[in-house]
C-alpha cells in the first residue's frame, strides 16, 4: 500500500518515462466494435429486417410492398421447415413407441395482411368477365383461401369438387326479362277522390 511515507518520487526533468497507468490504445478495440456493428446491420439487411437496426430509410410504397413480400416469403419458408421438423419429431416418437402414425403438420404459407373485401371484389370482377369454368373454380379456391383460411383441406376439396359438378350459373348475366321480374314496381298513386 502506498502512502505519504512510502510514495515513489521522480524528477520530471531528468526522468524520461513518467509513471502512469499502462493501457493499450483504444483504436483496435473501436475497430473491432465497428466491424461487429457493421456485421449485425448486414445480417439484418440480408434478412430483410433493416428496420430493426434503427436506421430509417425513406422508401416508396412499392419498395415497402416488395420488402414485405420478401419477408412473407421468408416466413413461408420457415413455416415449411417447422412443419418438416414437426413431422420428423412425430416420426421418431412413433418409432420409439412402436406405432405407425399418420401425421400431417399444416402451417400457414401466407403471412400477408388480407383485405377480404378487396379480394371478393376482385374475384367478382374476374367472374364477371365470363371466362372458362376452370378459371371460375380457381377464383373460388382463392376466395375460399381468403374468406375461410381455417377451413380443413378435406372440406376445402369437397367444396371445390361440388363446385366442379354444379351448374355454373352463378356468374351468368341476368337477362332483361329477369331484371324486370326482380325489380319491384313502384306503388301506383292513389287517386285524390279516394283520399
Amino acid at each position: 500500500m502506498i502512502g505519504s511515507n512510502n510514495a515513489l518520487c521522480y524528477d520530471g526533468d531528468t526522468v524520461r518515462f513518467q509513471p502512469g497507468f499502462i493501457s493499450p490504445p483504444s483504436d483496435p478495440a473501436s475497430l473491432i466494435q465497428s466491424q461487429i456493428k457493421m456485421m449485425i446491420e448486414e445480417m439484418y439487411r440480408m434478412a430483410g429486417l433493416s428496420f430493426v437496426t434503427g436506421t430509417r430509410q425513406e422508401m416508396s410504397g412499392i419498395a415497402k410492398q416488395w420488402e414485405f413480400e420478401r419477408t412473407n416469403q421468408r416466413l413461408s419458408e420457415f413455416s415449411k421447415r417447422c412443419a418438416a421438423a414437426e413431422r420428423k419429431i412425430m416420426d421418431k416418437v412413433a418409432r420409439w413407441m412402436g406405432l405407425e402414425i399418420e401425421y400431417q403438420a399444416t402451417y400457414s404459407s401466407d403471412f400477408g395482411v388480407t383485405d377480404i373485401t378487396t379480394d371478393l371484389k376482385n374475384a367478382q370482377a374476374v367472374l364477371d368477365l365470363g371466362l372458362t369454368d376452370e378459371l371460375k373454380v380457381e377464383v373460388t379456391k382463392q376466395v375460399l383461401a381468403s374468406y375461410v383460411p381455417e377451413l380443413s383441406a378435406d372440406r376445402f376439396d369437397a367444396i371445390v369438387e361440388s363446385l366442379k359438378h354444379s351448374e355454373p350459373d352463378y356468374n351468368e348475366p341476368v337477362s332483361p326479362e329477369e331484371k324486370e321480374s326482380q325489380t319491384p314496381l313502384p306503388p301506383e298513386p292513389v287517386p285524390k277522390d279516394e283520399e
